[in-house]
């Protein structure tokens, strides 16, 4: 069958199963960590008023430009292997063109500086039975 684009239907060339198990091999040389098993629960807080404040207090955090350590976020807590990090992602119908993205890029610093003020943030909050 076409897709009407001069192109065969997906399910003629590759199966679902098929498509799943290539993403995992190609993935697989940059997962660096065991899974983590997700939690159950949709809230980590005991009260609506932990969660406010574990909100404002990231805010707070972010506006005030805090940058927590130990996360590998700031310049002499990297090292070159960190500073290289790279994906390769390809693309096209068989795969023959590729882009280089540098995950130490500016954009994906800020989703990281983020996500770890959140998390320095939530560790400062009663959470152990939640995780």
């Amino acid at each position: 069958g076409q897709t009407g684009a001069g192109h065969p239907d997906d399910e003629d060339t590759n199966s679902g199963d098929q498509l799943i198990s290539q993403i995992e091999e190609d993935q697989e040389q940059n997962i660096r960590h065991a899974a983590v098993e997700v939690p159950g629960k949709k809230s980590p807080f005991v009260t609506q008023d932990d969660e406010n404040l574990f909100f404002s207090t990231v805010e707070q955090i972010v506006v005030e430009g805090i940058i927590p350590e130990a996360y590998s976020l700031l310049p002499d807590e990297q090292d070159d292997e960190d500073a290289a990090m790279i994906e390769v992602l390809q693309f096209g119908r068989r795969r023959t063109k590729s882009i280089v993205v540098s995950l130490s890029d500016s954009v994906w610093e800020a989703h990281a500086t983020l996500w770890y003020q959140g998390l320095s943030a939530l560790s400062l909050f009663e959470t152990e039975r939640y995780f």
